[in-house]
């Protein structure tokens, strides 16, 4: 249970640090959300390898939060993606 507990905590603080971030440049970073996570994963697997196990899930748990926080935002407010014509915007449910 304090696995989830710290990595609820590390969500929250990615999560307020998200929120310093444009909303322009927060929807063009969740319309790659599919790299995001492969990045981010990736890196938690990369810097956790070889240490603990319970550090390694909390980090993983933060990363699954997170993962689910840019889906969530992605269908609620929408993304943008780069084309030949430069970014386009996909609405979501609250645009």
């Amino acid at each position: 249970m304090d696995i989830l507990i710290c990595a609820f905590v590390s969500f929250i603080g990615v999560v307020l640090l998200s929120t310093h971030l444009k909303s322009k440049w927060m929807r063009r970073l969740v319309g790659y959300a599919g790299w995001v996570d492969l990045t981010l994963h990736g890196s938690i697997l990369a810097l956790f390898l070889g240490t603990s196990t319970l550090g390694l899930l909390q980090a993983e748990a933060a990363g699954i939060f997170f993962s689910l926080y840019l889906r969530a935002y992605r269908w609620h407010q929408g993304y943008e993606r780069i084309t030949t014509r430069g970014w386009v915007r996909y609405a979501g449910r609250a645009t």
